[in-house]
């Protein structure tokens, strides 16, 4: 006689290092810089599991700009209103389960049916790169006014490296961080051209997206070394970078600015 039971998730015990409420499905990176460089689990001795243990494969914190290669897993539903530090299972990629969302989850529609971890938040909210720290949604919800639970399937592969939202301003800007995934743009009226040099990946391989918005009165000029040109002006939604880091130059995968 076959009996079937109820289908689980697969857990992972993790150590939360921060400080802050968790909820179920809220987005969590390893802390890949937890111990020292010259830390090695074959020679020297593992911290006490009160502390830190097992290092970089084991200490989880918020997503972040520096993490944004190291995605972990989402916080698993027992462990919802858990205030840290300390112990907690998550799930990782690979698995069905409920991400929180703040953005709009939609299986019919292009740029809704995935939901990626954003940078700096707990959530999912907008789609960048398929991979580890994308979800592929598994209903219709609309989360963008009240952020919430939506059921999702945790992708595998390469790194998406989150993504981020950047409203651009007049002049000089810092703001989009190349080791990102996927940098959305949001639209603004701006007086002088948003200028930034882009100077390179995180590591050889990385995958850019930039998509564009509407820019009203002036431009999003990003200068860069890229196969087909040096500079992408973006003023529309239509228009985007793709690319993908080589050794010292962005290689074009489809940017639809480059000049």
């Amino acid at each position: 006689m076959i009996t079937y039971g109820k289908a689980e998730p697969q857990k992972i015990k993790v150590w939360y290092s921060g400080t802050d409420t968790l909820k179920e499905g809220y987005a969590l990176c390893y802390d890949y810089n937890s111990q020292t460089d010259g830390f090695n689990l074959d020679t020297d001795a593992v911290i006490d599991d009160s502390t830190v243990a097992l290092g970089r494969r084991r200490v989880v914190e918020k997503p972040a700009v520096a993490n944004c290669a190291y995605f972990a897993g989402v916080v698993a539903p027992e462990f919802e209103g858990f205030v840290g530090p300390g112990e907690i299972a998550i799930i990782p990629p690979g698995n069905a389960c409920n991400i929180w969302a703040a953005g709009d989850a939609d299986m019919e529609t292009n740029d809704k049916k995935t939901l990626t971890f954003s940078v700096d938040q707990y959530y999912f909210k907008y789609a960048g790169w398929p991979g580890e720290g994308t979800a592929l949604v598994l209903q219709d919800v609309d989360r963008s006014s009240t952020a919430g639970l939506v059921q999702a399937y945790l992708m595998t592969g390469e790194p998406s490296c989150g993504v981020e939202a950047v409203t651009p301003v007049a002049g000089a800007i810092t703001s989009i961080n190349e080791e990102v995934g996927a940098t959305i743009l949001v639209a603004a009226t701006i007086d002088s051209n948003a200028t930034q040099t882009l100077t390179g990946g995180q590591y050889i391989g990385q995958r850019k997206l930039i998509r564009g918005a509407t820019m009203t009165t002036s431009d999003v000029v990003l200068t860069l070394t890229i196969t087909g040109g040096t500079t992408l002006t973006i003023d529309a939604a239509t228009e985007q970078m793709c690319a993908i880091w080589g050794n010292g130059i962005w290689m074009d995968m489809g940017s639809s600015v480059i000049s």
